[in-house]
This record gives C-alpha cells, sequence and structure tokens, in this order.
C-alpha cells in the first residue's frame, strides 16, 4: 500500500525540522545575543523598532519584533525564530524546486541549510536578512501555488510576503526578478495569463522600489548607509577579483575544522545519518536536464553576490551569502548527482551534510563564547553597581581599550546597559578619556557625548555616574567635577533582571 502524501510530508518536514535543531543541542536558546541584536531587543522592548529604523527598511525590525513577542523580556524568542527561519527557507526551497526536479529538491534544501558558506548564520542581529531571504521563498511558493490553483488566498499571501521582503532590504529584488522564470517552465510558452500573472507580480516590487527612491530624492540622508558602502574600487579588475573570490568561497574556500569535543562529532554523524534516509525517501529518478539546474543555480548565487561587488561588503564574509547560498546549493546538489548518480547520491549528500555540520558547529561556539563574554561583563558591572536612579547616565571610562573589545564596538553599551538593568531611561556611554577623546568632553559646566541613541547626549554632573574598567573589575570613580556625587544614584539593591536574561 502507498504511503500517505500527506504524512510523508509530515515526516519530511519534522525531520528537516530535526536536522536544524541540532545547531543548538549543545548551546540551549537563551543567548547569543551580540552587535545589533542588542539594538533591536531594546527597541523590541521599548516598543520602537519600527519607528526608529530607516524609512528605506520601513519592515527591517519586523524578525526582532516577532522572535520578542514569542518569550518578552528573553533572549530566547530570537534563537527560537532563527531556528524556524533556517527551518524554512530550507523547507520552501524544496517545495519549490520539487515541481521541477524531485530528486535535486531535498538535497538543495539540504544542502542550503548546512553549506556553511555564510559565517554570520547564527548571529541574532541578521535576523532580519534571514526574514528576507524566507519572505522572498515564500512569495516564490505561493506564486507557484496561485499559477496551479488560481485561488485569491494564495496570492494574498504573495502581496504580503513581497511586501515584508522588499520592505525589509532591497536585497530581494534580484531573486524577485527572476520568479517568473519558473512560471514559464510550466506553461512552456509566452501565453497572455503568464504576461498577466507575471505583471501582477511585479506591483509591489515596482511600487516599493519608488517609495525608496522617491525618500531618497527628497531626504538624501536616508540612502546615507548604502552611499557608504560604495567608497571602493569598482574598475572591472577589481570587481572580477571579488566575485572570483567570493564564488569559490561557496563551494570550498571555507573552514573545515575537525570536531573540538566528541558531541559535535556525534551531531555530525547524527545529521548525515538523517539526511542520508530522508534523500532515500525522496523518488530518485534521474533529473531532467541537470546542467540547466546548475546554470540556474550559478545565475542565482551569481544574483547574490553582484549586490555586494559594488560595496565595502564584497569580501566580507558575513551576511552576504543568504541569498547567494541558494544558487550554490542547487548547483552542489546537481554536481553530486552527476558525480554518483542514483545509486551513491545519497551518500555524497549526506557526507556533504556530515562535514558541513562541524564548521557550522564551530561557527555557533564561537557567537555564543562571545556573547558570554559581553554578559559577563555586564553581570560584574551589575554586581559593582547594583541599581541607578532613572535618568542616569553611566560613563564606563575604559582607558586601557579593555572593554570596547568585549563589546565590539563603543556604540553598544547605549542598548546594553538599559537592557541588563531593566531601565530605558538610561543612558550609557563608553570612554577612553576622562578630560577628552573621540567620543566624550567633560567640560567644566557639564558631560557630553554623541549618542547613536539620541544623537547626543548632554548631562550635569549631578546626573553622571562613571564607573572605570581594569583588567575584568569595574569600580565607581570619584571625580571633583561640580555636583559629582555618583553614590547617591547608586542603589544597594538591584532589580535582578541581567541575572534572569544572562543565567
Amino acid at each position: 500500500m502507498n504511503e500517505n502524501p500527506a504524512r510523508r510530508i509530515f515526516v519530511r518536514a519534522s525531520l528537516l525540522l530535526a536536522l536544524a535543531f541540532l545547531f543548538w543541542v549543545p548551546f540551549g536558546f537563551r543567548g547569543g545575543v551580540t552587535g545589533d541584536a542588542w539594538i533591536l531587543f531594546m527597541q523590541a522592548e521599548q516598543g520602537s523598532a519600527f519607528s526608529d529604523t530607516a524609512a528605506t527598511r520601513l519592515l527591517l525590525p519586523t524578525a526582532w519584533v516577532i522572535g520578542y513577542a514569542l518569550t518578552p523580556g528573553s533572549f530566547i524568542g530570537f534563537n527560537l525564530l532563527l531556528l524556524a527561519l533556517l527551518f524554512g527557507k530550507s523547507w520552501l526551497i524544496y517545495l519549490i524546486l520539487r515541481r521541477f526536479v524531485e530528486p535535486l529538491a531535498f538535497a538543495a534544501a539540504l544542502l542550503y541549510l548546512f553549506l556553511p558558506v555564510d559565517r554570520g548564520i547564527f548571529y541574532l542581529g541578521a535576523l532580519g536578512l534571514h526574514f528576507n531571504v524566507f519572505c522572498c521563498l515564500l512569495a516564490i511558493h505561493f506564486l507557484l501555488e496561485y499559477w496551479r490553483r488560481r485561488q485569491l488566498l494564495a496570492w494574498f499571501v504573495v502581496v504580503f510576503a513581497q511586501l515584508f521582503a522588499v520592505a525589509a532590504s532591497e536585497n530581494a529584488y534580484p531573486l524577485l526578478a527572476l520568479a517568473p522564470v519558473l512560471l514559464l517552465l510550466l506553461e512552456k510558452r509566452l501565453s497572455r495569463r503568464w504576461l498577466e500573472v507575471t505583471l501582477m507580480w511585479f506591483v509591489i516590487p515596482a511600487f516599493y522600489a519608488a517609495w525608496i527612491i522617491g525618500i531618497i530624492l527628497l531626504f538624501p540622508r536616508a540612502g546615507q548607509y548604502q552611499a557608504s558602502l560604495a567608497g571602493v574600487d569598482r574598475s572591472f579588475g577589481a570587481i572580477a577579483e571579488a566575485f572570483v573570490a567570493m564564488t569559490a568561497r561557496h563551494f570550498y574556500d571555507f573552514d573545515l575544522q575537525l570536531p573540538e569535543n566528541a558531541l559535535y562529532a556525534a551531531l555530525a554523524v547524527t545529521a548525515a545519518v538523517i539526511a542520508f534516509f530522508l534523500l532515500r525517501s525522496v523518488p530518485l529518478k534521474p533529473p531532467p536536464h541537470p546542467w540547466r539546474w546548475a546554470l540556474a543555480g550559478l545565475l542565482i548565487l551569481s544574483l547574490g553576490i553582484a549586490l555586494y561587488l559594488p560595496t565595502t561588503l564584497r569580501h566580507d564574509p558575513v551576511r552576504t551569502a543568504f541569498f547567494s547560498g541558494i544558487g550554490a546549493a542547487l548547483t552542489l546538489a546537481v554536481l553530486l548527482w552527476m558525480i554518483g548518480g542514483a545509486r551513491f547520491f545519497p551518500w555524497l549528500v549526506a557526507g556533504c551534510v556530515g562535514v558541513f555540520t562541524l564548521p557550522l558547529l564551530a561557527q555557533h561556539d564561537a557567537t555564543m563564547r562571545f556573547s558570554e563574554r559581553q554578559q559577563e561583563a555586564l553581570l560584574a558591572l551589575v554586581e559593582s553597581v547594583p541599581a541607578l536612579s532613572a535618568d542616569t547616565v553611566l560613563v564606563l571610562f575604559d582607558p586601557e581599550r579593555e572593554l570596547v573589545r568585549v563589546f565590539d564596538s563603543p556604540i553598544y553599551p547605549e542598548y546594553m546597559v538599559p537592557v541588563a538593568y531593566g531601565d530605558h531611561s538610561l543612558r550609557a556611554i563608553l570612554c577612553f578619556s576622562l578630560t577628552a577623546d573621540e567620543t566624550c568632553e567633560f567640560a567644566e559646566e557639564a558631560f557630553s557625548a554623541p549618542s547613536l541613541r539620541t544623537f547626543a547626549v548632554q548631562s550635569p554632573y549631578e546626573r553622571l555616574v562613571v564607573v572605570e574598567y581594569r583588567e575584568g573589575a569595574f569600580a565607581v570613580f570619584d571625580g571633583d567635577w561640580q555636583g559629582y556625587q555618583p553614590r547617591s544614584r547608586i542603589g544597594e539593591r538591584g532589580t535582578g533582571r541581567a541575572a534572569e536574561l544572562f543565567r
């Protein structure tokens, strides 16, 4: 008796989700917040995420708002959402490709999940880009559903998925532009219906592109970030060199590491075994026109790379391969099929999954260790300064520049400290000198410093608390500024927020 198709789909989806879950087995879901994730966590908690975002990327904070809403006041929701997006992107790749090349569809989905091409996969500050890719794939999947069933509900999903994709990042446009080609493969001719659906498909992307252009023309500063990335050599030779280097990174130029402990090795073997049995459950008939699909994968890869070639990010291995990795996975799946045929194809893909698991676990491990160092520093701060009065300006004096290496940038303490104390009225500034430096000025009347949150902080010394950081410890600094009385703003008992978040 034939197996129930719905049950078969459920089992495959469950096993793919289990494979994604393996990445969190050694680490849990409580940590991992670093970099921009601090900013978005605080903004989501404060309810200002959408009002603080760029006018050209109106819906970029959506992922962090969802993650915070899953587990308010905790980092767990961010991790759960990342897990869901990693699974969701791979599953959608399978659903899209199985209409055309069933044997390669699941292999491409597996390889995309495990391909260690990007070193920012577990960086929670990149949730918005993961969400961006997910929305693009969701829109394409429901475009195909609409083409098959002509249901308005499917088109409703298309419209909203497209809107969330293009309003999160302009990176969505190349992949969305390719989608009507899939309809041509189904229709096999240029028909009136294909033209009508294609025109409908481009309405939302065109509308939002006009919005972006209008905003930049009216408010040139709105495109300041993108303009700042353009200061790079854009000669043909430089771009070609970057293209070759980025392409190579997708297939062989990444770090393959031996397991650091037995658990990592066990997880790699587990992933390979699950992948093998998943592929054995798929009909392994020869795919039609495999070289065409290899070239299609290279085209997707190239378009994903092209986004970054004219920018300073073209050699950055972090957050630059989320789109191009789709093409790399498809091309690699075709190559493995052509090498192994139906007999050895599951073994080759499973072997790649097992090998690729190790650098991904190492990447997640490095992210968690970096996050833990930041959390340890914040816990040390809260132990030294248990509580602060509302509207206090906390100056983190870092004369040896030790703390800035832990926090990665002078801007992040502005968000870390309010989160650690659970008080958004606090302002935190990192300073390297108690006279004047590139960030801080201790004038006779008041303290001032630039601020990412409020453009500038200006405070009388009555509101100031200065703590000095040396060799991993904080101590309240007793200065002689007029009106400076730090201990009057320091409470004896804290809220316990930091311990609740980090332990």
